[in-house]
Formats: structure tokens, sequence, C-alpha cells
């Protein structure tokens, strides 16, 4: 369906869970890592009914998100769900990869169709320093879904001017050498990510000291824009901040606890739990809040932080 700014909306990304098992500095405030207390997430059963009622109003694309969607024991069965509907729902997912290496069969035999895997250092000493996580492990993961034919990889990295600037080559060589696509991410001021901003960098000082030539190709249907190098090695940039893509957003957001949100940086909310018994009323409340979708966000004049960290919406 069309927004009231004709934008065509057309993608829902749910959070499956609030929790994870790394704790990304700039993600989810020190005070808060271990004080999530949810009522409850959404059920097998209630994520099917949102996504179906999505995909009577043109939903075709769904990703999967957390938290960290692989502390789900249900999440093949969510799988399974979704692609058992009658539409072509494409089925995508974010994770850390922590867990990936034991999953990525029970995902894919599942009916998943691609992963974005987020790494924001190369070097295993970073890596730690910035999540509390294991690099190996992520690097086992990425490898088993290559044995296993899954070919639409992606790896997303925030960019943190005091952390891995000095690794954006390593990440292309990284790229090249694993069959994967490499997007960088500008630093959002959401949540937690508010205090961080000293480690803000706009993609386009990246994208000038790397010389790089804009391409019209855009794999997937997301925000990225995309580049090439001097080798003709693709890279991506995801710039909410320094490039506001609103103006073709074309995504829907539901929390773990059943919340739909308009925008990322929106504090607005709808709850749909009190529709789920119905499909009717569901599809009917989706469809009323999708035309009050607003019209932007204002992150780039961020001056107080948002109510949920960003590991509690989904990225």
């Amino acid at each position: 369906m069309y927004d009231a700014l004709g934008r065509c909306i057309d993608y829902m990304r749910i959070s499956l869970n609030d929790n994870c098992n790394l704790k990304c500095f700039y993600c989810v405030s020190r005070e808060n890592r271990h004080n999530y207390k949810i009522p409850s997430f959404l059920s097998e059963d209630s994520v099917i009914k949102i996504v179906q009622a999505g995909e009577a109003l043109g939903i075709r694309k769904v990703r999967l998100t957390g938290g960290e969607p692989l502390l789900r024991e249900d999440i093949g069965k969510i799988i399974k769900g979704i692609a058992h509907l009658n539409g072509d729902i494409k089925i995508a997912m974010t994770t850390n990869g922590m867990l990936l290496e034991n999953k990525a069969k029970e995902l894919i035999s599942s009916g998943l169709n691609s992963i974005n895997i987020s790494i924001d250092s190369l070097y295993e000493d970073k890596y730690f320093a910035i999540t509390g996580g294991r690099l190996n492990k992520v690097l086992e993961g990425i490898k088993r879904c290559k044995e296993l034919g899954l070919s639409d990889i992606k790896i997303n990295s925030v960019l943190l001017k005091n952390y891995n600037l000095d690794e954006v080559e390593a990440f292309l060589a990284f790229g090249e050498e694993n069959d994967v696509l490499v997007r960088f991410i500008e630093l959002m001021p959401v949540g937690e990510g508010i205090n961080h901003l000293d480690n803000y960098i706009s993609s386009e000082e990246i994208i000038d000291i790397m010389k790089l030539k804009p391409i019209d190709i855009r794999p997937g249907e997301g925000p990225a824009t995309y580049y090439k190098d001097s080798r003709g090695r693709l890279i991506g940039f995801i710039k909410p901040i320094s490039h506001s893509f609103c103006g073709s957003c074309s995504r829907i957001r539901i929390t773990s606890d059943g919340k739909l949100k308009l925008c990322l940086y929106s504090d607005e909310e709808i709850d749909l739990k009190p529709y789920l018994s119905s499909h009717e009323k569901l599809l009917e409340m989706l469809y009323e809040s999708i035309l009050r979708k607003p019209t932007s966000h204002q992150m780039n004049k961020a001056k107080e932080r948002t109510l949920r960290d960003m590991v509690r919406i989904g990225g």
C-alpha cells in the first residue's frame, strides 16, 4: 500500500526480543544492559498474524531482528510459518552472528532468504572492546552460511570515528575474499547512541577520502547507496544523518512487545496486541496507521534520547 505521501510501504521489520548476547556500548546504556523487564514477547502465532495482515496490505519483505533474534528458540518455526503464507514474501534477518554457526542449517532450511551480520571491527581485541563478544564465532557463522549455499549475505558495520575508521580497507578486502557485501552505517542518536556522538562521522568523509565512485545499482530493497573503489570493489553506505532517505522510506517496524513504530526515531507507538484476535481489525489498524507515517525523522536535530535504546527497536 501507499502512505499519505505516496511512499510504497512493502517492508516490515519485526523485533523478536529485546535481549542480546552482546553489549555494544553505543546501543544500550551500561545501567540498562541487564535490567530490561519485558512483559512478554510476541508469540510465534502473533508474529505470523502480523505478517499475514501486512502481506494483505502489500508487504513483500520481512526482516527479523532483535535484540538478537537467534536467542529465540522458536526462530526456525517463525521463519517456516512466514514462508508458508500464501504470498511471496522475502524473509531476511539481521543478527550479530554469535550463534549463527549452529543455527544456520535450521534457518536456511526453514526458508531464510538473506542475512545481514553486524561486525564493527575485524580485529579481535577491538571487536571485544566494542561488543564484549568473540569475533571468531561470527566468522565461523559466515563460513557456515556460505557452505550451506546462502548467497545473499551482507556485513553491516557502524562507522565509529574512534574505533574502526582505519578498517575500511580491511572490510573491503574481507568482502572481496569472502564474497559478501559490506555496508557502513552512520552512528544514529537513538537511545544510548546520543551519548556517543563523538564517534559520529559522515559517510561522505569516507567517500571523499577514498575517492569512491557512485553507481546506480542497488542490491536489495534497503536504503543503502553503493559505490566502487579504484579496484572495482563494491561498498555500501547507509546515511540516515548526512543524507536522509525518508522521502523513499518503505518500512514499518514492529517491536518485540507488539508496538507498531512508523519511524525509527519517533517515540510514537501503536499497540497491536488488542487487535490480534481479529484479522480484519488488525488489517484496519495497520492501514490507518500507515497513512499517518511521518514525513521524516529529526535525527540531525537530536537533543534528547529516545525512550527505547536501539536494542529494543531492532534497528
